[in-house]
């Protein structure tokens, strides 16, 4: 494990804090925003080379194989990502983590699909990885990474624009790895009206890990 589950838990809760504070976003569909939060928190606080992967991603959440969860295009029996079908996730040191893991369950029932599945952690080896196939296991997963040009073009304005810059600096202040007190809230300042406004720390669950 690259980082402890309580720091985990931790990291994603001050990211989806954030994310939900924006009018219009739906956490359950902001790969991006978890993948490049959760980056600028490993590299700032644990001092890990990390980058966002983008792609297809398959996971096996429960015993059931119906209990699968594919983020891309499911063709000839592949999960193909492309511009409008993809997800995002943290690679560094070796390891695959997923900061928007504990919404998968939300995101299988948003799309009709009744689950028994509970909200955890997703930090694995990258040598665990498998072939869509060969997915039996709660846990099991695959990936099929994009092209890098195409990665960058759908990154770029979260990583160049000011608006974004200022989530993620949000982010990695809040944050701090356990056991060091944190802030119940914190003030973000918002250019739409020149103000500020107050977010609060979620407390979300996440029950164990994939």
């Amino acid at each position: 494990m690259l980082i402890p589950f309580n720091d985990y838990v931790r990291a994603y809760r001050v990211i989806r804090s954030v994310i939900d504070s924006y009018p219009r976003t739906d956490a359950r569909y902001s790969c991006i925003a978890f993948a490049i939060g959760g980056m600028r928190i490993l590299r700032d606080h644990y001092e890990l080379e990390s980058t966002v992967a983008v792609g297809g991603a398959v996971y096996r959440l429960g015993e059931e194989e119906e209990d699968t969860l594919a983020f891309g295009r499911m063709q000839g029996g592949e999960c193909v990502p492309d511009r409008d079908a993809f997800h995002c996730w943290v690679t560094a040191d070796d390891h695959v983590i997923d900061f928007m893991s504990p919404l998968f369950p939300d995101v299988m029932r948003s799309e009709g699909r009744p689950t028994k599945s509970v909200p955890k952690m997703f930090q694995r080896r990258h040598d665990e990885v498998k072939y869509l196939d060969d997915l039996q296991n709660p846990g099991d997963f695959a990936l099929h990474t994009l092209d890098q040009d195409v990665a960058v073009e759908i990154l770029y304005d979260f990583l160049t624009k000011p608006v974004y810059e200022d989530m993620w600096m949000t982010m990695t202040r809040w944050f701090v790895p356990t056991p060091k007190k944190i802030r119940r809230s914190v003030d973000l300042y918002d250019q739409r009206t020149n103000g500020t406004i107050t977010i609060p720390l979620s407390d979300a669950p996440v029950d164990g890990s994939w």
